[in-house]
């Protein structure tokens, strides 16, 4: 338990975002998209790659397709694949470049990932996961300080964002800022498989005692997944 890593891919952008998708497949390619979202990744992949068969140099396409792999099966070599040929068509797209990151992550090949974060961070400084690979980075390191900035800031850039709600909420308690650290498992408890994690995460163990922490926990319910 303890610090969440993270197993999601980066969001896309829409049309304004760098290398956006052929205007002809955009409707198809964002069907393939929900799809992904809902963790209908196999099928997903059948329409992206029915799709790179007409436009085969499309680094959106390419990069997607990468994510159904490392989302679904946690196939490293062709999510890596994947992602590297999206970036030889587009050295400056920040969703694969994320990518890479949690996957390296995943891998603990930890140098790489936070390389990876920074070029991401580099070419869209507003995307969250770079932001969260970082702060992971640093707190393997044992800078929980570091770490603790990089969540806070991943939460600032899309608040939706529940992990870095959470791993905050865990690098604040190693740190002995547990006031703190309830207002962020506060945000964080909303979704069902982040509260679950606080009852028994040892990291959270200061917490637990509090009445804040039962109150929290109590008023979510059942929350979100």
């Amino acid at each position: 338990m303890g610090f969440k890593d993270i197993k999601q891919t980066a969001k896309i952008g829409g049309r304004k975002a760098k290398h956006p998708v052929n205007a002809e497949i955009e409707p198809v390619y964002e069907k393939a998209l929900a799809l992904i979202d809902s963790g209908e990744h196999e099928k997903a992949r059948r329409v992206l790659m029915g799709l790179v068969e007409l436009y085969p140099d499309e680094p959106r396409l390419l990069n997607s397709i990468g994510a159904t792999y490392f989302q679904e099966e946690g196939d490293a070599v062709e999510a890596e694949r994947y992602f590297r040929e999206a970036l030889k068509r587009a050295p400056d797209l920040s969703p694969a470049l994320a990518n890479l990151s949690s996957l390296f992550g995943s891998l603990e090949r930890f140098d790489e990932a936070a390389e990876y974060a920074r070029r991401a961070i580099k070419y869209n400084p507003e995307s969250a996961i770079p932001w969260m690979n970082l702060g992971l980075y640093y707190v393997r390191l044992g800078d929980l300080k570091s770490g603790l900035e990089y969540f806070l800031a991943a939460y600032s850039f899309d608040d939706g964002y529940l992990p870095a709600a959470y791993n905050a909420a865990c690098a604040l308690t190693e740190l002995g800022r547990t006031d703190e650290a309830l207002e962020y498992l506060k945000k964080a408890a909303v979704k069902k498989r982040l509260r679950e994690g606080a009852l028994d995460d040892p990291v959270l163990a200061p917490l637990r005692e509090s009445q804040e922490f039962k109150e929290i926990i109590a008023a979510i319910g059942e929350g979100r997944e």
